[in-house]
């Protein structure tokens, strides 16, 4: 378990992976809507910019998703492990005329 805690951003990589290729393949791009179709016919561009941007946000919303819930599950962890996070104080910042002299 310790090592899917240290491993959390490559496991959400990969689910990330299975979750696009999962919704696009199911949930494909609306090319035959009576609007998207009007996009297609007037200008190609917009409409193969929009795929794209189709095709970017499975991957991207499910890569947020999933490492926020993967970060917020390893901090659960690790706080019931009882190896918190240790703050040590910032060290002291020279003077300007310290600085200066330097």
């Amino acid at each position: 378990m310790r090592h899917l805690v240290e491993c959390w951003l490559v496991v959400s990589l990969v689910l990330t992976a299975l979750a696009g290729a999962i919704g696009l393949k199911v949930y494909r791009f609306p090319s035959a809507n009576v609007f998207v179709a009007l996009i297609h016919e007037r200008q190609p561009s917009i409409y193969l910019g929009l795929s794209y941007i189709y095709a970017t946000l499975w991957f991207s919303t499910s890569f947020l998703m999933l490492s926020g819930a993967f970060s917020s599950r390893c901090k659960t962890i690790a706080s019931l492990n009882g190896s918190a996070l240790v703050i040590h104080p910032l060290t002291r910042c020279p003077s300007p005329i310290d600085r200066l002299a330097q």
